[in-house]
């Protein structure tokens, strides 16, 4: 029954452009002509007085156009309010703003540094984002070491991306060890919380016996959860695998997707 397949390390190959800024990229546009001026705005005055808070979200309806007329300039500019009282939020949207050249004039490094400071406070997109800044030398020198630990700090929050890159990390042995326990760890955590790149992945760890004892119901389960997750490869290769499994194996699978649905119920 034995199958050498060989195909997790080029197929994880592309899923490590995940890899690339998580920048929010606004739609462009000027917004409809019968949405109201700012100034209109409830919040508006609290903002002239300088409540952080207020500034970031009239920031936010300007750079969205959620009710208003959009502007990325104003919206640049309420930031800038916000972010001088180091308002975290506020430090990211900006962030992203000046990595997205949206009412500033586009500057990584610029960006890498408001991400920072809001990756200072912990919060985790900041902390993610400057791990993609680090990855990619965007902004920053690259450093495959300062990365895995924004990563890792991401991760263990719970942030499904920055867990499913801390699984990469480790495959590729970049700024990390290369250790396949730790990558299936870290794919565990992401498939867990519903990913399906992670859960497709974990399964091939099982059918490969890498980084846990070999298991081809455990991958089957895996492939079949990512596959009704919409994952194209993993419908394929729960074909695959299906044909491998003798009938005692392929019961135990049913067994175990009958008691899923019993339990559901």
């Amino acid at each position: 029954m034995a199958r050498t397949r060989n195909r997790l390390l080029i197929i994880v190959v592309s899923s490590f452009l995940l890899l690339t800024p998580l920048f929010s990229v606004a739609a462009t546009g000027i917004g409809s002509s019968n949405k109201s001026s700012i100034t209109f705005d409830p919040l508006y005055k609290l903002a002239k007085s300088g409540d952080a808070r207020a500034q970031y979200i009239i920031a936010r309806k300007l750079k969205d156009g959620d009710g208003v007329r959009r502007s990325y300039t104003q919206a640049a500019h309420w930031y800038t309010q916000a972010v001088a009282q180091n308002f975290g939020p506020a430090l990211i949207d900006l962030g992203q703003m000046y990595a997205n050249g949206h009412g500033v004039v586009k500057d990584l490094t610029q960006a890498a540094t408001y991400f920072s400071r809001a990756a200072d406070q912990g919060l985790v997109t900041a902390l993610f984002n400057m791990g993609n800044m680090y990855r990619n030398g965007a902004g920053v020198v690259q450093n495959d070491k300062l990365a895995a630990d924004y990563y890792r700090k991401a991760a263990s929050q719970g942030f499904i991306k920055a867990q499913y890159n801390m699984a990469l990390m480790h495959l590729y042995g970049k700024g990390v060890e290369q250790d396949d326990t730790q990558v299936v760890f870290w794919y565990r955590k992401a498939a867990e919380q519903g990913y399906a790149r992670a859960q497709f992945y974990l399964a091939s760890m099982y059918e490969e016996g890498r980084g846990v004892e070999k298991n081809l119901i455990e991958a089957y389960n895996w492939y079949r959860i990512a596959a009704e997750g919409g994952d194209s490869e993993a419908y394929a290769s729960l074909q695959l695998l299906a044909a491998l499994l003798d009938e005692d194996e392929l019961n135990k699978v049913q067994d175990n997707v009958n008691g899923e649905k019993f339990a559901a119920q």
